[in-house]
């Protein structure tokens, strides 16, 4: 029959340049950021060629190409992103045993740490603890975004790259951003996904004392005991629309609150890339992803007497937050484009 679900994304009697297969896992975030965002600008730049399979991510029999498939797509490079199913295990464990492809693990988040607020404790494995260190014992590499998931995870896996988690300007630079407009009240906000209710729980006292001076603005989530004192709520976004989306919202300053904890302190700083990139000035939780590479933003511990400051002293300030949000849009522009990374990518995923 017709093969469709793993359609080549080369020539198989053509040979010229690194095949990668690739599981995206997500058709969200992760599978961009860490799956393929940075296959497609490699195999734009000529460097590979890739295929990506079907999502697995809440699929109940997700597609798994077999050993006959596998064979004659003859790849150089299986890439694997949170493949922890017993029948994944299976393919890994052939894969090991009986061919030369080089297997390459991706992970973005602690995930053996999740916090007891963050509502994805309850789709992960009871074991997954045991599920990666079996995984990743056969993997030749893991790539990871911060340094601190490679401590994490340094006794798992032989070899591990840092890779951060970028900014495609592909899909970004053609965002129309609204022009700055003096307003009777600035629109400070937050956008994000719903496993952020601990870290939204933070600041409700803030926003309800601030919610005559301020008109705050969420987008994706927002605790229900918040939604009388905000000015406007915005469903999440599909991916494919998230940039517009999110520039829409229009901030003159936008939050990144994070709880202290181990998940979070793994994290990457990829909330500071999506605001920066719009121009928006941040206030952020003092926390290690939002102090890598010393971005210039407002950090803060999170009591509410610090985050209050902080707004207050913005909202005195309102003239300079302009100048604030291009500072920082110029800090990522300098350090967090996937095209300054594309090398660091290319030489993860392929064997040296």
């Amino acid at each position: 029959s017709v093969q469709t679900k793993l359609p080549l994304g080369w020539l198989e009697e053509s040979y010229s340049r690194p095949r990668v297969i690739a599981f995206p896992f997500t058709q969200g975030a992760i599978g961009e950021f860490r799956v393929r965002a940075p296959l497609n600008i490699l195999s734009k730049n000529g460097l590979v060629e890739s295929t990506f399979l079907p999502i697995h991510s809440g699929i109940l029999n997700p597609y798994i190409p077999s050993k006959f498939e596998l064979k004659r797509a003859n790849p150089d490079v299986v890439y694997l992103c949170y493949t922890l199913s017993d029948d994944h295990y299976d393919l890994i464990r052939w894969l090991k045993a009986e061919t030369n492809i080089f297997l390459v693990f991706s992970i973005d988040d602690l995930i053996f740490s999740l916090p007891k607020k963050n509502d994805a404790r309850r789709l992960l494995y009871k074991d997954v603890r045991y599920r990666l260190r079996r995984t990743l014992a056969l993997c030749d590499r893991l790539i990871v975004s911060t340094q601190s998931l490679a401590d994490a995870f340094s006794d798992y896996c032989n070899e591990i790259v840092v890779v951060p988690n970028s900014i495609d300007m592909a899909r970004w630079s053609t965002v129309a951003v609204p022009s700055p407009q003096k307003r009777e009240k600035l629109r400070v906000g937050w956008a994000g996904g719903e496993l952020h209710r601990g870290d939204l729980d933070m600041i409700v006292e803030l926003v309800k004392e601030t919610a005559q001076q301020l008109d705050w603005i969420f987008m994706g989530m927002c605790p229900d005991d918040l939604k009388p004192y905000i000015h406007e709520y915005h469903e999440f976004a599909p991916f494919d629309e998230y940039p517009e989306k999110m520039a829409a919202l229009d901030l003159d300053l936008a939050i990144a609150p994070l709880e202290q904890n181990s998940f979070n302190e793994a994290k990457s700083n990829l909330r500071l890339l999506e605001y920066g990139i719009l121009g928006w000035p941040v206030i952020c939780t003092d926390i290690y992803p939002y102090q890598t590479n010393n971005p210039p933003v407002v950090k803060v511990d999170n009591t509410k007497d610090a985050w209050l400051q902080a707004i207050l002293a913005a909202i005195s300030e309102s003239d300079s937050l302009q100048h604030k949000g291009e500072k920082l849009k110029q800090w990522v522009l300098s350090h967090y484009l996937l095209e300054q990374h594309s090398n660091a990518w290319f030489t993860a995923l392929t064997k040296r």
